[in-house]
């Protein structure tokens, strides 16, 4: 492994999870995170969803922290606690000031290990994941996401949405999730990160002490997903705005060429000063929201520019982000201004970005899951900066070859 900077360490407990930190001397707080190599992508077909739910349930309670109590001993420390549920991981984090380490650590490890899992708790949260479902429903931005994500990975888990379907969820019972639980929640799949004003002997200690160290299971078996073709998709919806999505596969999470491929969807679409958010927004006028963004998974990538507008100009801008993108494949490949610029842009983000505890302990535990390594801020910095001209020619030709996938959802076309 490469050697690591001077603040972060790392620690490989037998039979349990990596445990990564970066230490901030001059911190007050502290961030943790633990990330399950679990996602929506690793359910059955009738599991749909049960990822998503699994992340709801556990706060219901645990074998030593009731529903009440896990919230009550995070904020005793001014503190906050949360998570999220990935296609390919799920995460249980909190931060709070230093002292509250101990008691933090042993939370979220009763969340990750120790939940309850009781029948009366699946039905009462059942009603809220599906309001929560029910809500992404009524909205056209939610809707062009899963179209868009159906045709970038057709009959592929990676296509189905993170919250699952209705019918799945209400097939849930505290039997079944209980047993997905205790097939994916292993110890030796998870990730143990901590960064601010932490130790990192004594946070090891902790994880032992709170986590079980007898798992034998390794990274989740994925299946890659299949090619997809070119494909076009109107779907007409009542509401104010029209979200018009142009994407394409390319990459994936341990690819050489990520780094170039996050400076051209940054000078695509990453900013002010970005060829989307001139020429769609500040020039034409057709656009408030306007972008792009890049996603990275262990065997597949997507590159996404968006935009939402008045259904009168969906046409219009859908063929300026079309022109757009494909003039930079073309004609009008990124320049070394451009790429100088952005190089500048994403050394300032991760200098900003590392006053938060919440963002260090993101970085290091994302990059330890993804990459099997926790980088700081000036490694990931440093290999931005050794992208060359020749490094975004070669992104761009592999770009130039992939189908293009087009969704358009909103009113009917009304001029």
């Amino acid at each position: 492994m490469p050697e690591l900077d001077a603040g972060i360490h790392i620690t490989r407990l037998e039979g349990g999870p990596l445990v990564v930190t970066e230490r901030s001397p001059l911190a007050l707080s502290a961030a943790l995170g633990v990330w399950v190599d679990v996602g929506s992508r690793d359910e059955s077909t009738s599991m749909q969803g049960v990822t998503h739910f699994l992340e709801h349930l556990v706060f219901k309670g645990t074998e030593r922290f009731d529903c009440d109590e896990i919230s009550e001993e995070i904020e005793r420390f001014g503190g906050d606690i949360n998570a999220f549920t990935t296609s390919e991981h799920t995460v249980y984090e909190a931060h709070l000031i230093a002292e509250g380490q101990p008691t933090a650590l042993a939370i979220l490890a009763d969340l990750a290990c120790r939940p309850n899992l009781e029948q009366a708790d699946v039905t009462s949260e059942c009603e809220v994941v599906l309001d929560e479902l029910r809500g992404a429903d009524d909205q056209a931005g939610s809707i062009a996401d899963d179209l868009l994500n159906e045709a970038l990975f057709p009959g592929h888990p990676l296509g189905r949405r993170i919250l699952g379907t209705e019918q799945h969820l209400l097939a849930l019972n505290s039997e079944s999730i209980r047993a997905y639980h205790d097939d994916k929640y292993v110890a030796s799949r998870m990730i143990v990160s901590a960064a601010g004003l932490v130790d990192h002997d004594q946070i090891v200690e902790a994880v032992a002490e709170n986590f079980d160290l007898s798992g034998a299971a390794g990274r989740a078996k994925r299946v890659p997903p299949p090619e997809t073709a070119p494909l076009v998709i109107d779907e007409d919806r009542a509401g104010e705005q029209t979200h018009v999505l142009l994407a394409a596969r390319i990459g994936d999470a341990q690819d050489p060429g990520r780094y170039a491929l996050t400076v051209l969807s940054h000078v695509l679409g990453g900013g002010l000063t970005s060829r989307l958010f001139r020429e769609v927004r500040e020039k034409r006028g057709l656009s408030y929201s306007v972008g792009s963004d890049l996603s990275l998974y262990t065997d597949a990538g997507v590159l996404l520019a968006y935009a939402t507008c008045s259904p009168q100009r969906a046409d219009e801008t859908a063929e300026v982000i079309a022109s757009e993108f494909k003039a930079m494949l073309t004609e009008r490949p990124v320049t070394e201004t451009e790429l100088e610029r952005t190089k500048a842009a994403i050394r300032g983000g991760f200098a900003i970005a590392d006053e938060s505890m919440r963002s260090r302990m993101h970085r290091i535990g994302r990059s330890a899951l993804l990459q099997g390594e926790p980088a700081s801020a000036t490694q990931v910095v440093s290999r931005y900066e050794a992208v060359s001209m020749a490094d975004m020619d070669e992104v761009r030709e592999r770009l130039g070859s992939a189908p293009l996938i087009s969704v358009s959802v909103g009113p009917a076309n009304l001029g």
